[in-house]
């Protein structure tokens, strides 16, 4: 069954890819969830290295073990693997931040940095460590005055604060994308750090269920699309939550938009006769 699974997976990719065209794939935590993960990211890697397209990987959850004192996995190990892709940007990054895979990729252009995307993995923790924060300020000392994005598998808390000043009328416009809790890490001090240095884009791509952008302090914080076999949080008959959220970037203007798959589009069974 789960090979059907990851037949479909591909297949929903591979479209949202040639839709997109994108020049740079974020790939936000979840990619495997299995004792073999292992062997799974080294399929995962290959597979992704065929589009000759570089893409920036950060862990959920479920990639290096399925609870936080999982024995299953090792943690180095992953990141092996995707050190080993030909267009992987993928850094384990320093050893001392409670977590591994926290890293920055650079958008150069004209030979100066464009843009900034600040990956940091917030494990099984209640929030981002303050071992990151430092480390994300001191990567945002050389370089400073430009701006960046972070993934993160839980929602800051201004994600619920932004939500809670919406009205009424704002709660419903987004109502149908919104089907999971905004409950998310414990306040200190990231946000303000980040806004403090000219991030103008956070991107929570692990609350599966959301999908929604909402400006909090001059902030974009946005929930990204999931791509899987499941379909996703169906709240209505109108939306599914299925797809990929992409980012245009042009001068200083982020646009933020979102491509989504048909539910039953790229879904692959077995035949009839291997049931």
């Amino acid at each position: 069954e789960d090979l059907f699974n990851m037949k479909t997976v591909k297949a929903e990719l591979t479209y949202l890819i040639e839709q997109t065209k994108p020049n740079l794939i974020t790939l936000t935590g979840d990619q495997t969830w299995s004792n073999e993960n292992l062997i799974s990211l080294k399929t995962l890697v290959k597979w992704l290295d065929g589009f000759k397209i570089p893409y920036a990987p950060v862990f959920g959850n479920h990639d290096y073990g399925n609870s936080k004192n999982s024995s299953v996995l090792d943690q180095n190990k992953c990141c092996d693997i995707y050190e080993s892709g030909k267009y992987s940007l993928f850094s384990r990054g320093p050893s001392n931040l409670g977590t591994l895979g926290n890293y920055v990729v650079n958008i150069i252009e004209d030979g100066k940095v464009y843009r900034t995307l600040y990956m940091l993995d917030s494990g099984y923790e209640d929030k981002i460590t303050d071992e990151q924060i430092e480390w994300f300020k001191w990567n945002c000392e050389g370089i400073k005055n430009y701006n960046g994005g972070e993934y993160s598998d839980k929602p800051l808390p201004q994600y619920s604060k932004a939500y809670n000043l919406l009205s009424y009328e704002e709660r419903a416009e987004i109502d149908d994308y919104y089907n999971y809790s905004l409950h998310g890490s414990t306040e200190n001090g990231f946000f303000d750090a980040a806004k403090e240095r000219g991030v103008k884009n956070i991107v929570c791509g692990h609350q599966h269920g959301n999908n929604f952008t909402l400006s909090y302090q001059g902030v974009s914080l946005t929930f990204a699309l999931k791509t899987d076999e499941l379909g996703g949080y169906i709240k209505t008959d109108r939306v599914y939550l299925n797809g990929a959220t992409y980012f245009i970037l042009n001068g200083s203007d982020t646009q933020i938009k979102n491509i989504y798959v048909d539910e039953n589009k790229f879904h692959i069974t077995k035949p009839i006769n291997e049931q």
